[in-house]
């Protein structure tokens, strides 16, 4: 019997060098993915599975109260109030309960909460491009927002309570103010791509309440006015006030904007003239004025012929 103690020639060993690095590096790759998988987020990490979820519907922004028989109904008459918490989004909102100090839930006592209804926020994410959602302030899908009460083991989350006395203050002369006016009776598809538009949320898809433009061929021009209300006794020596406007061009041509405001007295200063955005797109505009009743918007379309339906400015 002969012992033969054979050396693998160099080749033979840098095949098994190699295979085993990419065996280490395969089982780094592995644990690296494996890691960064379980720090994915879903969204329902909030939620304690041992709790039980009582869902509370929020159609109009507004202070919402549960007084004591609305939560007693809710089988919530024996625990105590301390111990209450609301969520909205995976986030705990701050609310206020009356006559929870003696951690008894007692005839007289309520929960009070600022309910917001449902905006376009998580619509963000349907969007291919997020950039084109024209109107975060309104929902695709629903105007009802769903709030969940639960009672936790500790402490919820509560609104301070101020000291709402004004003695010795010395009152602002102007404070700020916004009207947000939105459209929202008109939905829009998004882009045409020819006779086609995409299945995913795309540029100038939402609501909006006008179409305004050219029907027919040639360039032609239409003025819609929208006014400015529920901004009273305007201060004078305040900070000028900012007109933002968003604005939706659907077909794939060209628009050419002009904005003006009307006085009170009727007399027209324009704002901004010839304002063009591609086409598909949106715009967005912040322009500093002068007071006024309202806003006038001038548009000239420069394209193809059109149908109604096909009408290339959606307000938004």
């Amino acid at each position: 019997m002969h012992l033969i103690n054979r050396q693998p020639d160099k080749m033979t060993a840098y095949f098994f060098y190699f295979f085993k690095k990419l065996g280490f590096l395969s089982l780094i790759v592995l644990w690296f993915g494996l890691t960064a998988k379980g720090q994915v987020q879903y969204g329902n990490e909030w939620i304690n599975y041992s709790q039980t979820y009582y869902k509370i519907k929020v159609a109009k922004s507004g202070i919402y109260r549960l007084d004591h028989t609305y939560l007693t109904n809710a089988g919530l008459g024996s625990i105590n109030p301390q111990n209450l918490q609301l969520w909205r989004r995976g986030q705990e909102v701050a609310v206020h309960v009356e006559g929870e100090a003696d951690g008894t839930l007692n005839p007289g006592d309520y929960l009070e909460f600022y309910g917001e209804r449902n905006d376009g926020k998580l619509d963000r994410e349907i969007y291919k491009n997020p950039q084109h959602q024209s109107n975060p302030y309104f929902s695709l899908y629903t105007d009802t927002a769903a709030y969940f009460l639960t009672v936790s083991p500790s402490t919820g989350k509560r609104v301070p309570i101020l000291n709402n006395s004004a003695n010795g203050l010395t009152p602002e002369p102007w404070h700020k103010a916004e009207r947000l006016k939105q459209y929202t009776t008109e939905y829009q598809g998004g882009a045409f791509y020819g006779e086609s538009q995409l299945s995913w949320g795309d540029a100038s898809e939402g609501y909006g309440d006008m179409w305004f433009g050219t029907i027919g061929s040639g360039a032609r021009s239409r003025i819609k006015d929208f006014e400015v209300d529920s901004l009273l006794n305007v201060e004078a020596s305040g900070a000028a006030p900012q007109i933002e406007i968003v604005l939706d061009g659907v077909l794939r041509d060209p628009h050419n904007i002009s904005l003006a405001v009307v006085s009170p007295n009727g007399s027209v200063r324009d704002l901004e003239r010839d304002i063009v955005f591609g086409p598909a797109d949106k715009i967005k505009k912040s322009i500093p004025c002068s007071p006024a009743t309202s806003l006038r918007m001038v548009n000239y379309d420069y394209g193809l012929p059109l149908t109604p339906k096909e009408s290339p400015i959606l307000f938004g």
